[in-house]
């Protein structure tokens, strides 16, 4: 195996493994979990997915959108512990052993970029066409463009991903 090839895989691997870090530090345990919107790119032609098309997405077993454009997955750390129990039906140390694996393994899925802010999580979508990702409701804007979970719209009673009560 030639430097570039160990290098790029370094480098998913700690992508991959800060993304997890970030999933254990991102939601408070007494806060209410808020509503979480899927986001795209204005121009992707997408109009919405089930749980598990969004499941598959997220853990690299789909790597592109119908119509070939590849696929960029985006992470808010405040949110992502939610999102991974939700969606992955896994806990965060699942998901980091998981995409740990698959790059070892060699797959051209690349884990998620993990954001701090929503701002630059939107810049991110809204750069890249095939940009998908999660954030809170409230973060919502022109920027990107959410779409249904499960034939649903985030202002539904029965929205998948719709905010939980407080414990």
């Amino acid at each position: 195996m030639d430097i570039t090839r160990v290098n790029s895989i370094l480098r998913l691997v700690l992508r991959a493994s800060l993304f997890i870090v970030l999933f254990s530090l991102s939601a408070g345990a007494d806060a209410p979990a808020p509503t979480i919107v899927v986001v795209v790119n204005r121009d992707n032609p997408i109009t919405g997915l089930s749980m598990e098309q969004l499941k598959r997405i997220y853990l690299g077993k789909q790597t592109s959108f119908e119509d070939e454009i590849p696929i960029r997955l985006g992470s808010l750390a405040a949110v992502s512990e939610r999102f991974c129990r939700s969606v992955l039906d896994m806990p965060p140390h699942g998901v980091r052993r998981y995409w740990i694996r698959m790059v070892f393994a060699g797959s051209r899925a690349r884990p998620p970029e993990t954001f701090e802010s929503a701002e630059k999580l939107k810049f991110f979508v809204a750069a890249n066409r095939g940009g998908i990702a999660f954030l809170p409701l409230s973060d919502l804007d022109e920027h990107v463009r959410a779409i249904p979970i499960e034939g649903k719209n985030f202002d539904d009673a029965d929205y998948p991903l719709k905010a939980e009560k407080s414990r």
